[in-house]
């Protein structure tokens, strides 16, 4: 998945304030909640083969929250290891050649479980968990399912790139 159709896909999946509303939430929060599926174009925007990179660069992600993932507002590189989010507090890293991976927030040498082979790998895993967690906040069957869930996490390690990034999609989507 390319950076431009991740940010498309990611807005198409935003809940009407309509739905928002018959959920309880104000017209203020419904429209707060809708801004979070949305990646706001930076005006100076350069180019990048690597779809993750790409994204990160060129958009403002500090609104976008995809179940507990959130983006920082400025990515950070510390030994050649970019640190561009979190999980609560622990941090979402990306090495190039290693994937991303999360790690403690007080030691950033422990790696608590791997998320994905490459950015666009991820890419394509966050789609999945937008489409899941939205459907989840309008439906209250299909959140109450847990057959729905396990093909979730499963659909989600595929996207990733392999069974091996289960714990990771169980432990943001359980």
């Amino acid at each position: 998945m390319n950076t431009e159709q991740f940010v498309s896909e990611l807005r198409d999946l935003a809940p009407t304030i309509n739905q928002l509303n018959n959920l309880g939430f104000s017209k203020s929060e419904g429209l707060e909640f809708i801004e979070s599926y949305n990646c706001v174009s930076k005006k100076k925007s350069v180019y990048y083969e690597n779809q993750l990179l790409n994204l990160l660069n060129n958009y403002i992600l500090s609104s976008i929250e995809i179940a507990s993932i959130t983006f920082t507002d400025h990515m950070k590189s510390v030994n050649g290891k970019i640190i561009f989010g979190n999980i609560d507090s622990d941090l979402l890293v990306y090495e190039i050649n290693s994937g991303i991976y999360l790690v403690d927030y007080t030691n950033h040498s422990h790696v608590i479980t791997s998320c994905a082979r490459s950015g666009e790998n991820f890419l394509n895993a966050l789609i999945q968990i937008a489409r899941y967690s939205t459907r989840c906040l309008l439906d209250e069957q299909f959140r109450e399912d847990p057959a729905i869930l396990r093909s979730t996490i499963y659909k989600c390690s595929i996207e990733a790139g392999g069974e091996e990034y289960q714990q990771f999609y169980s432990m943001v989507l359980d």
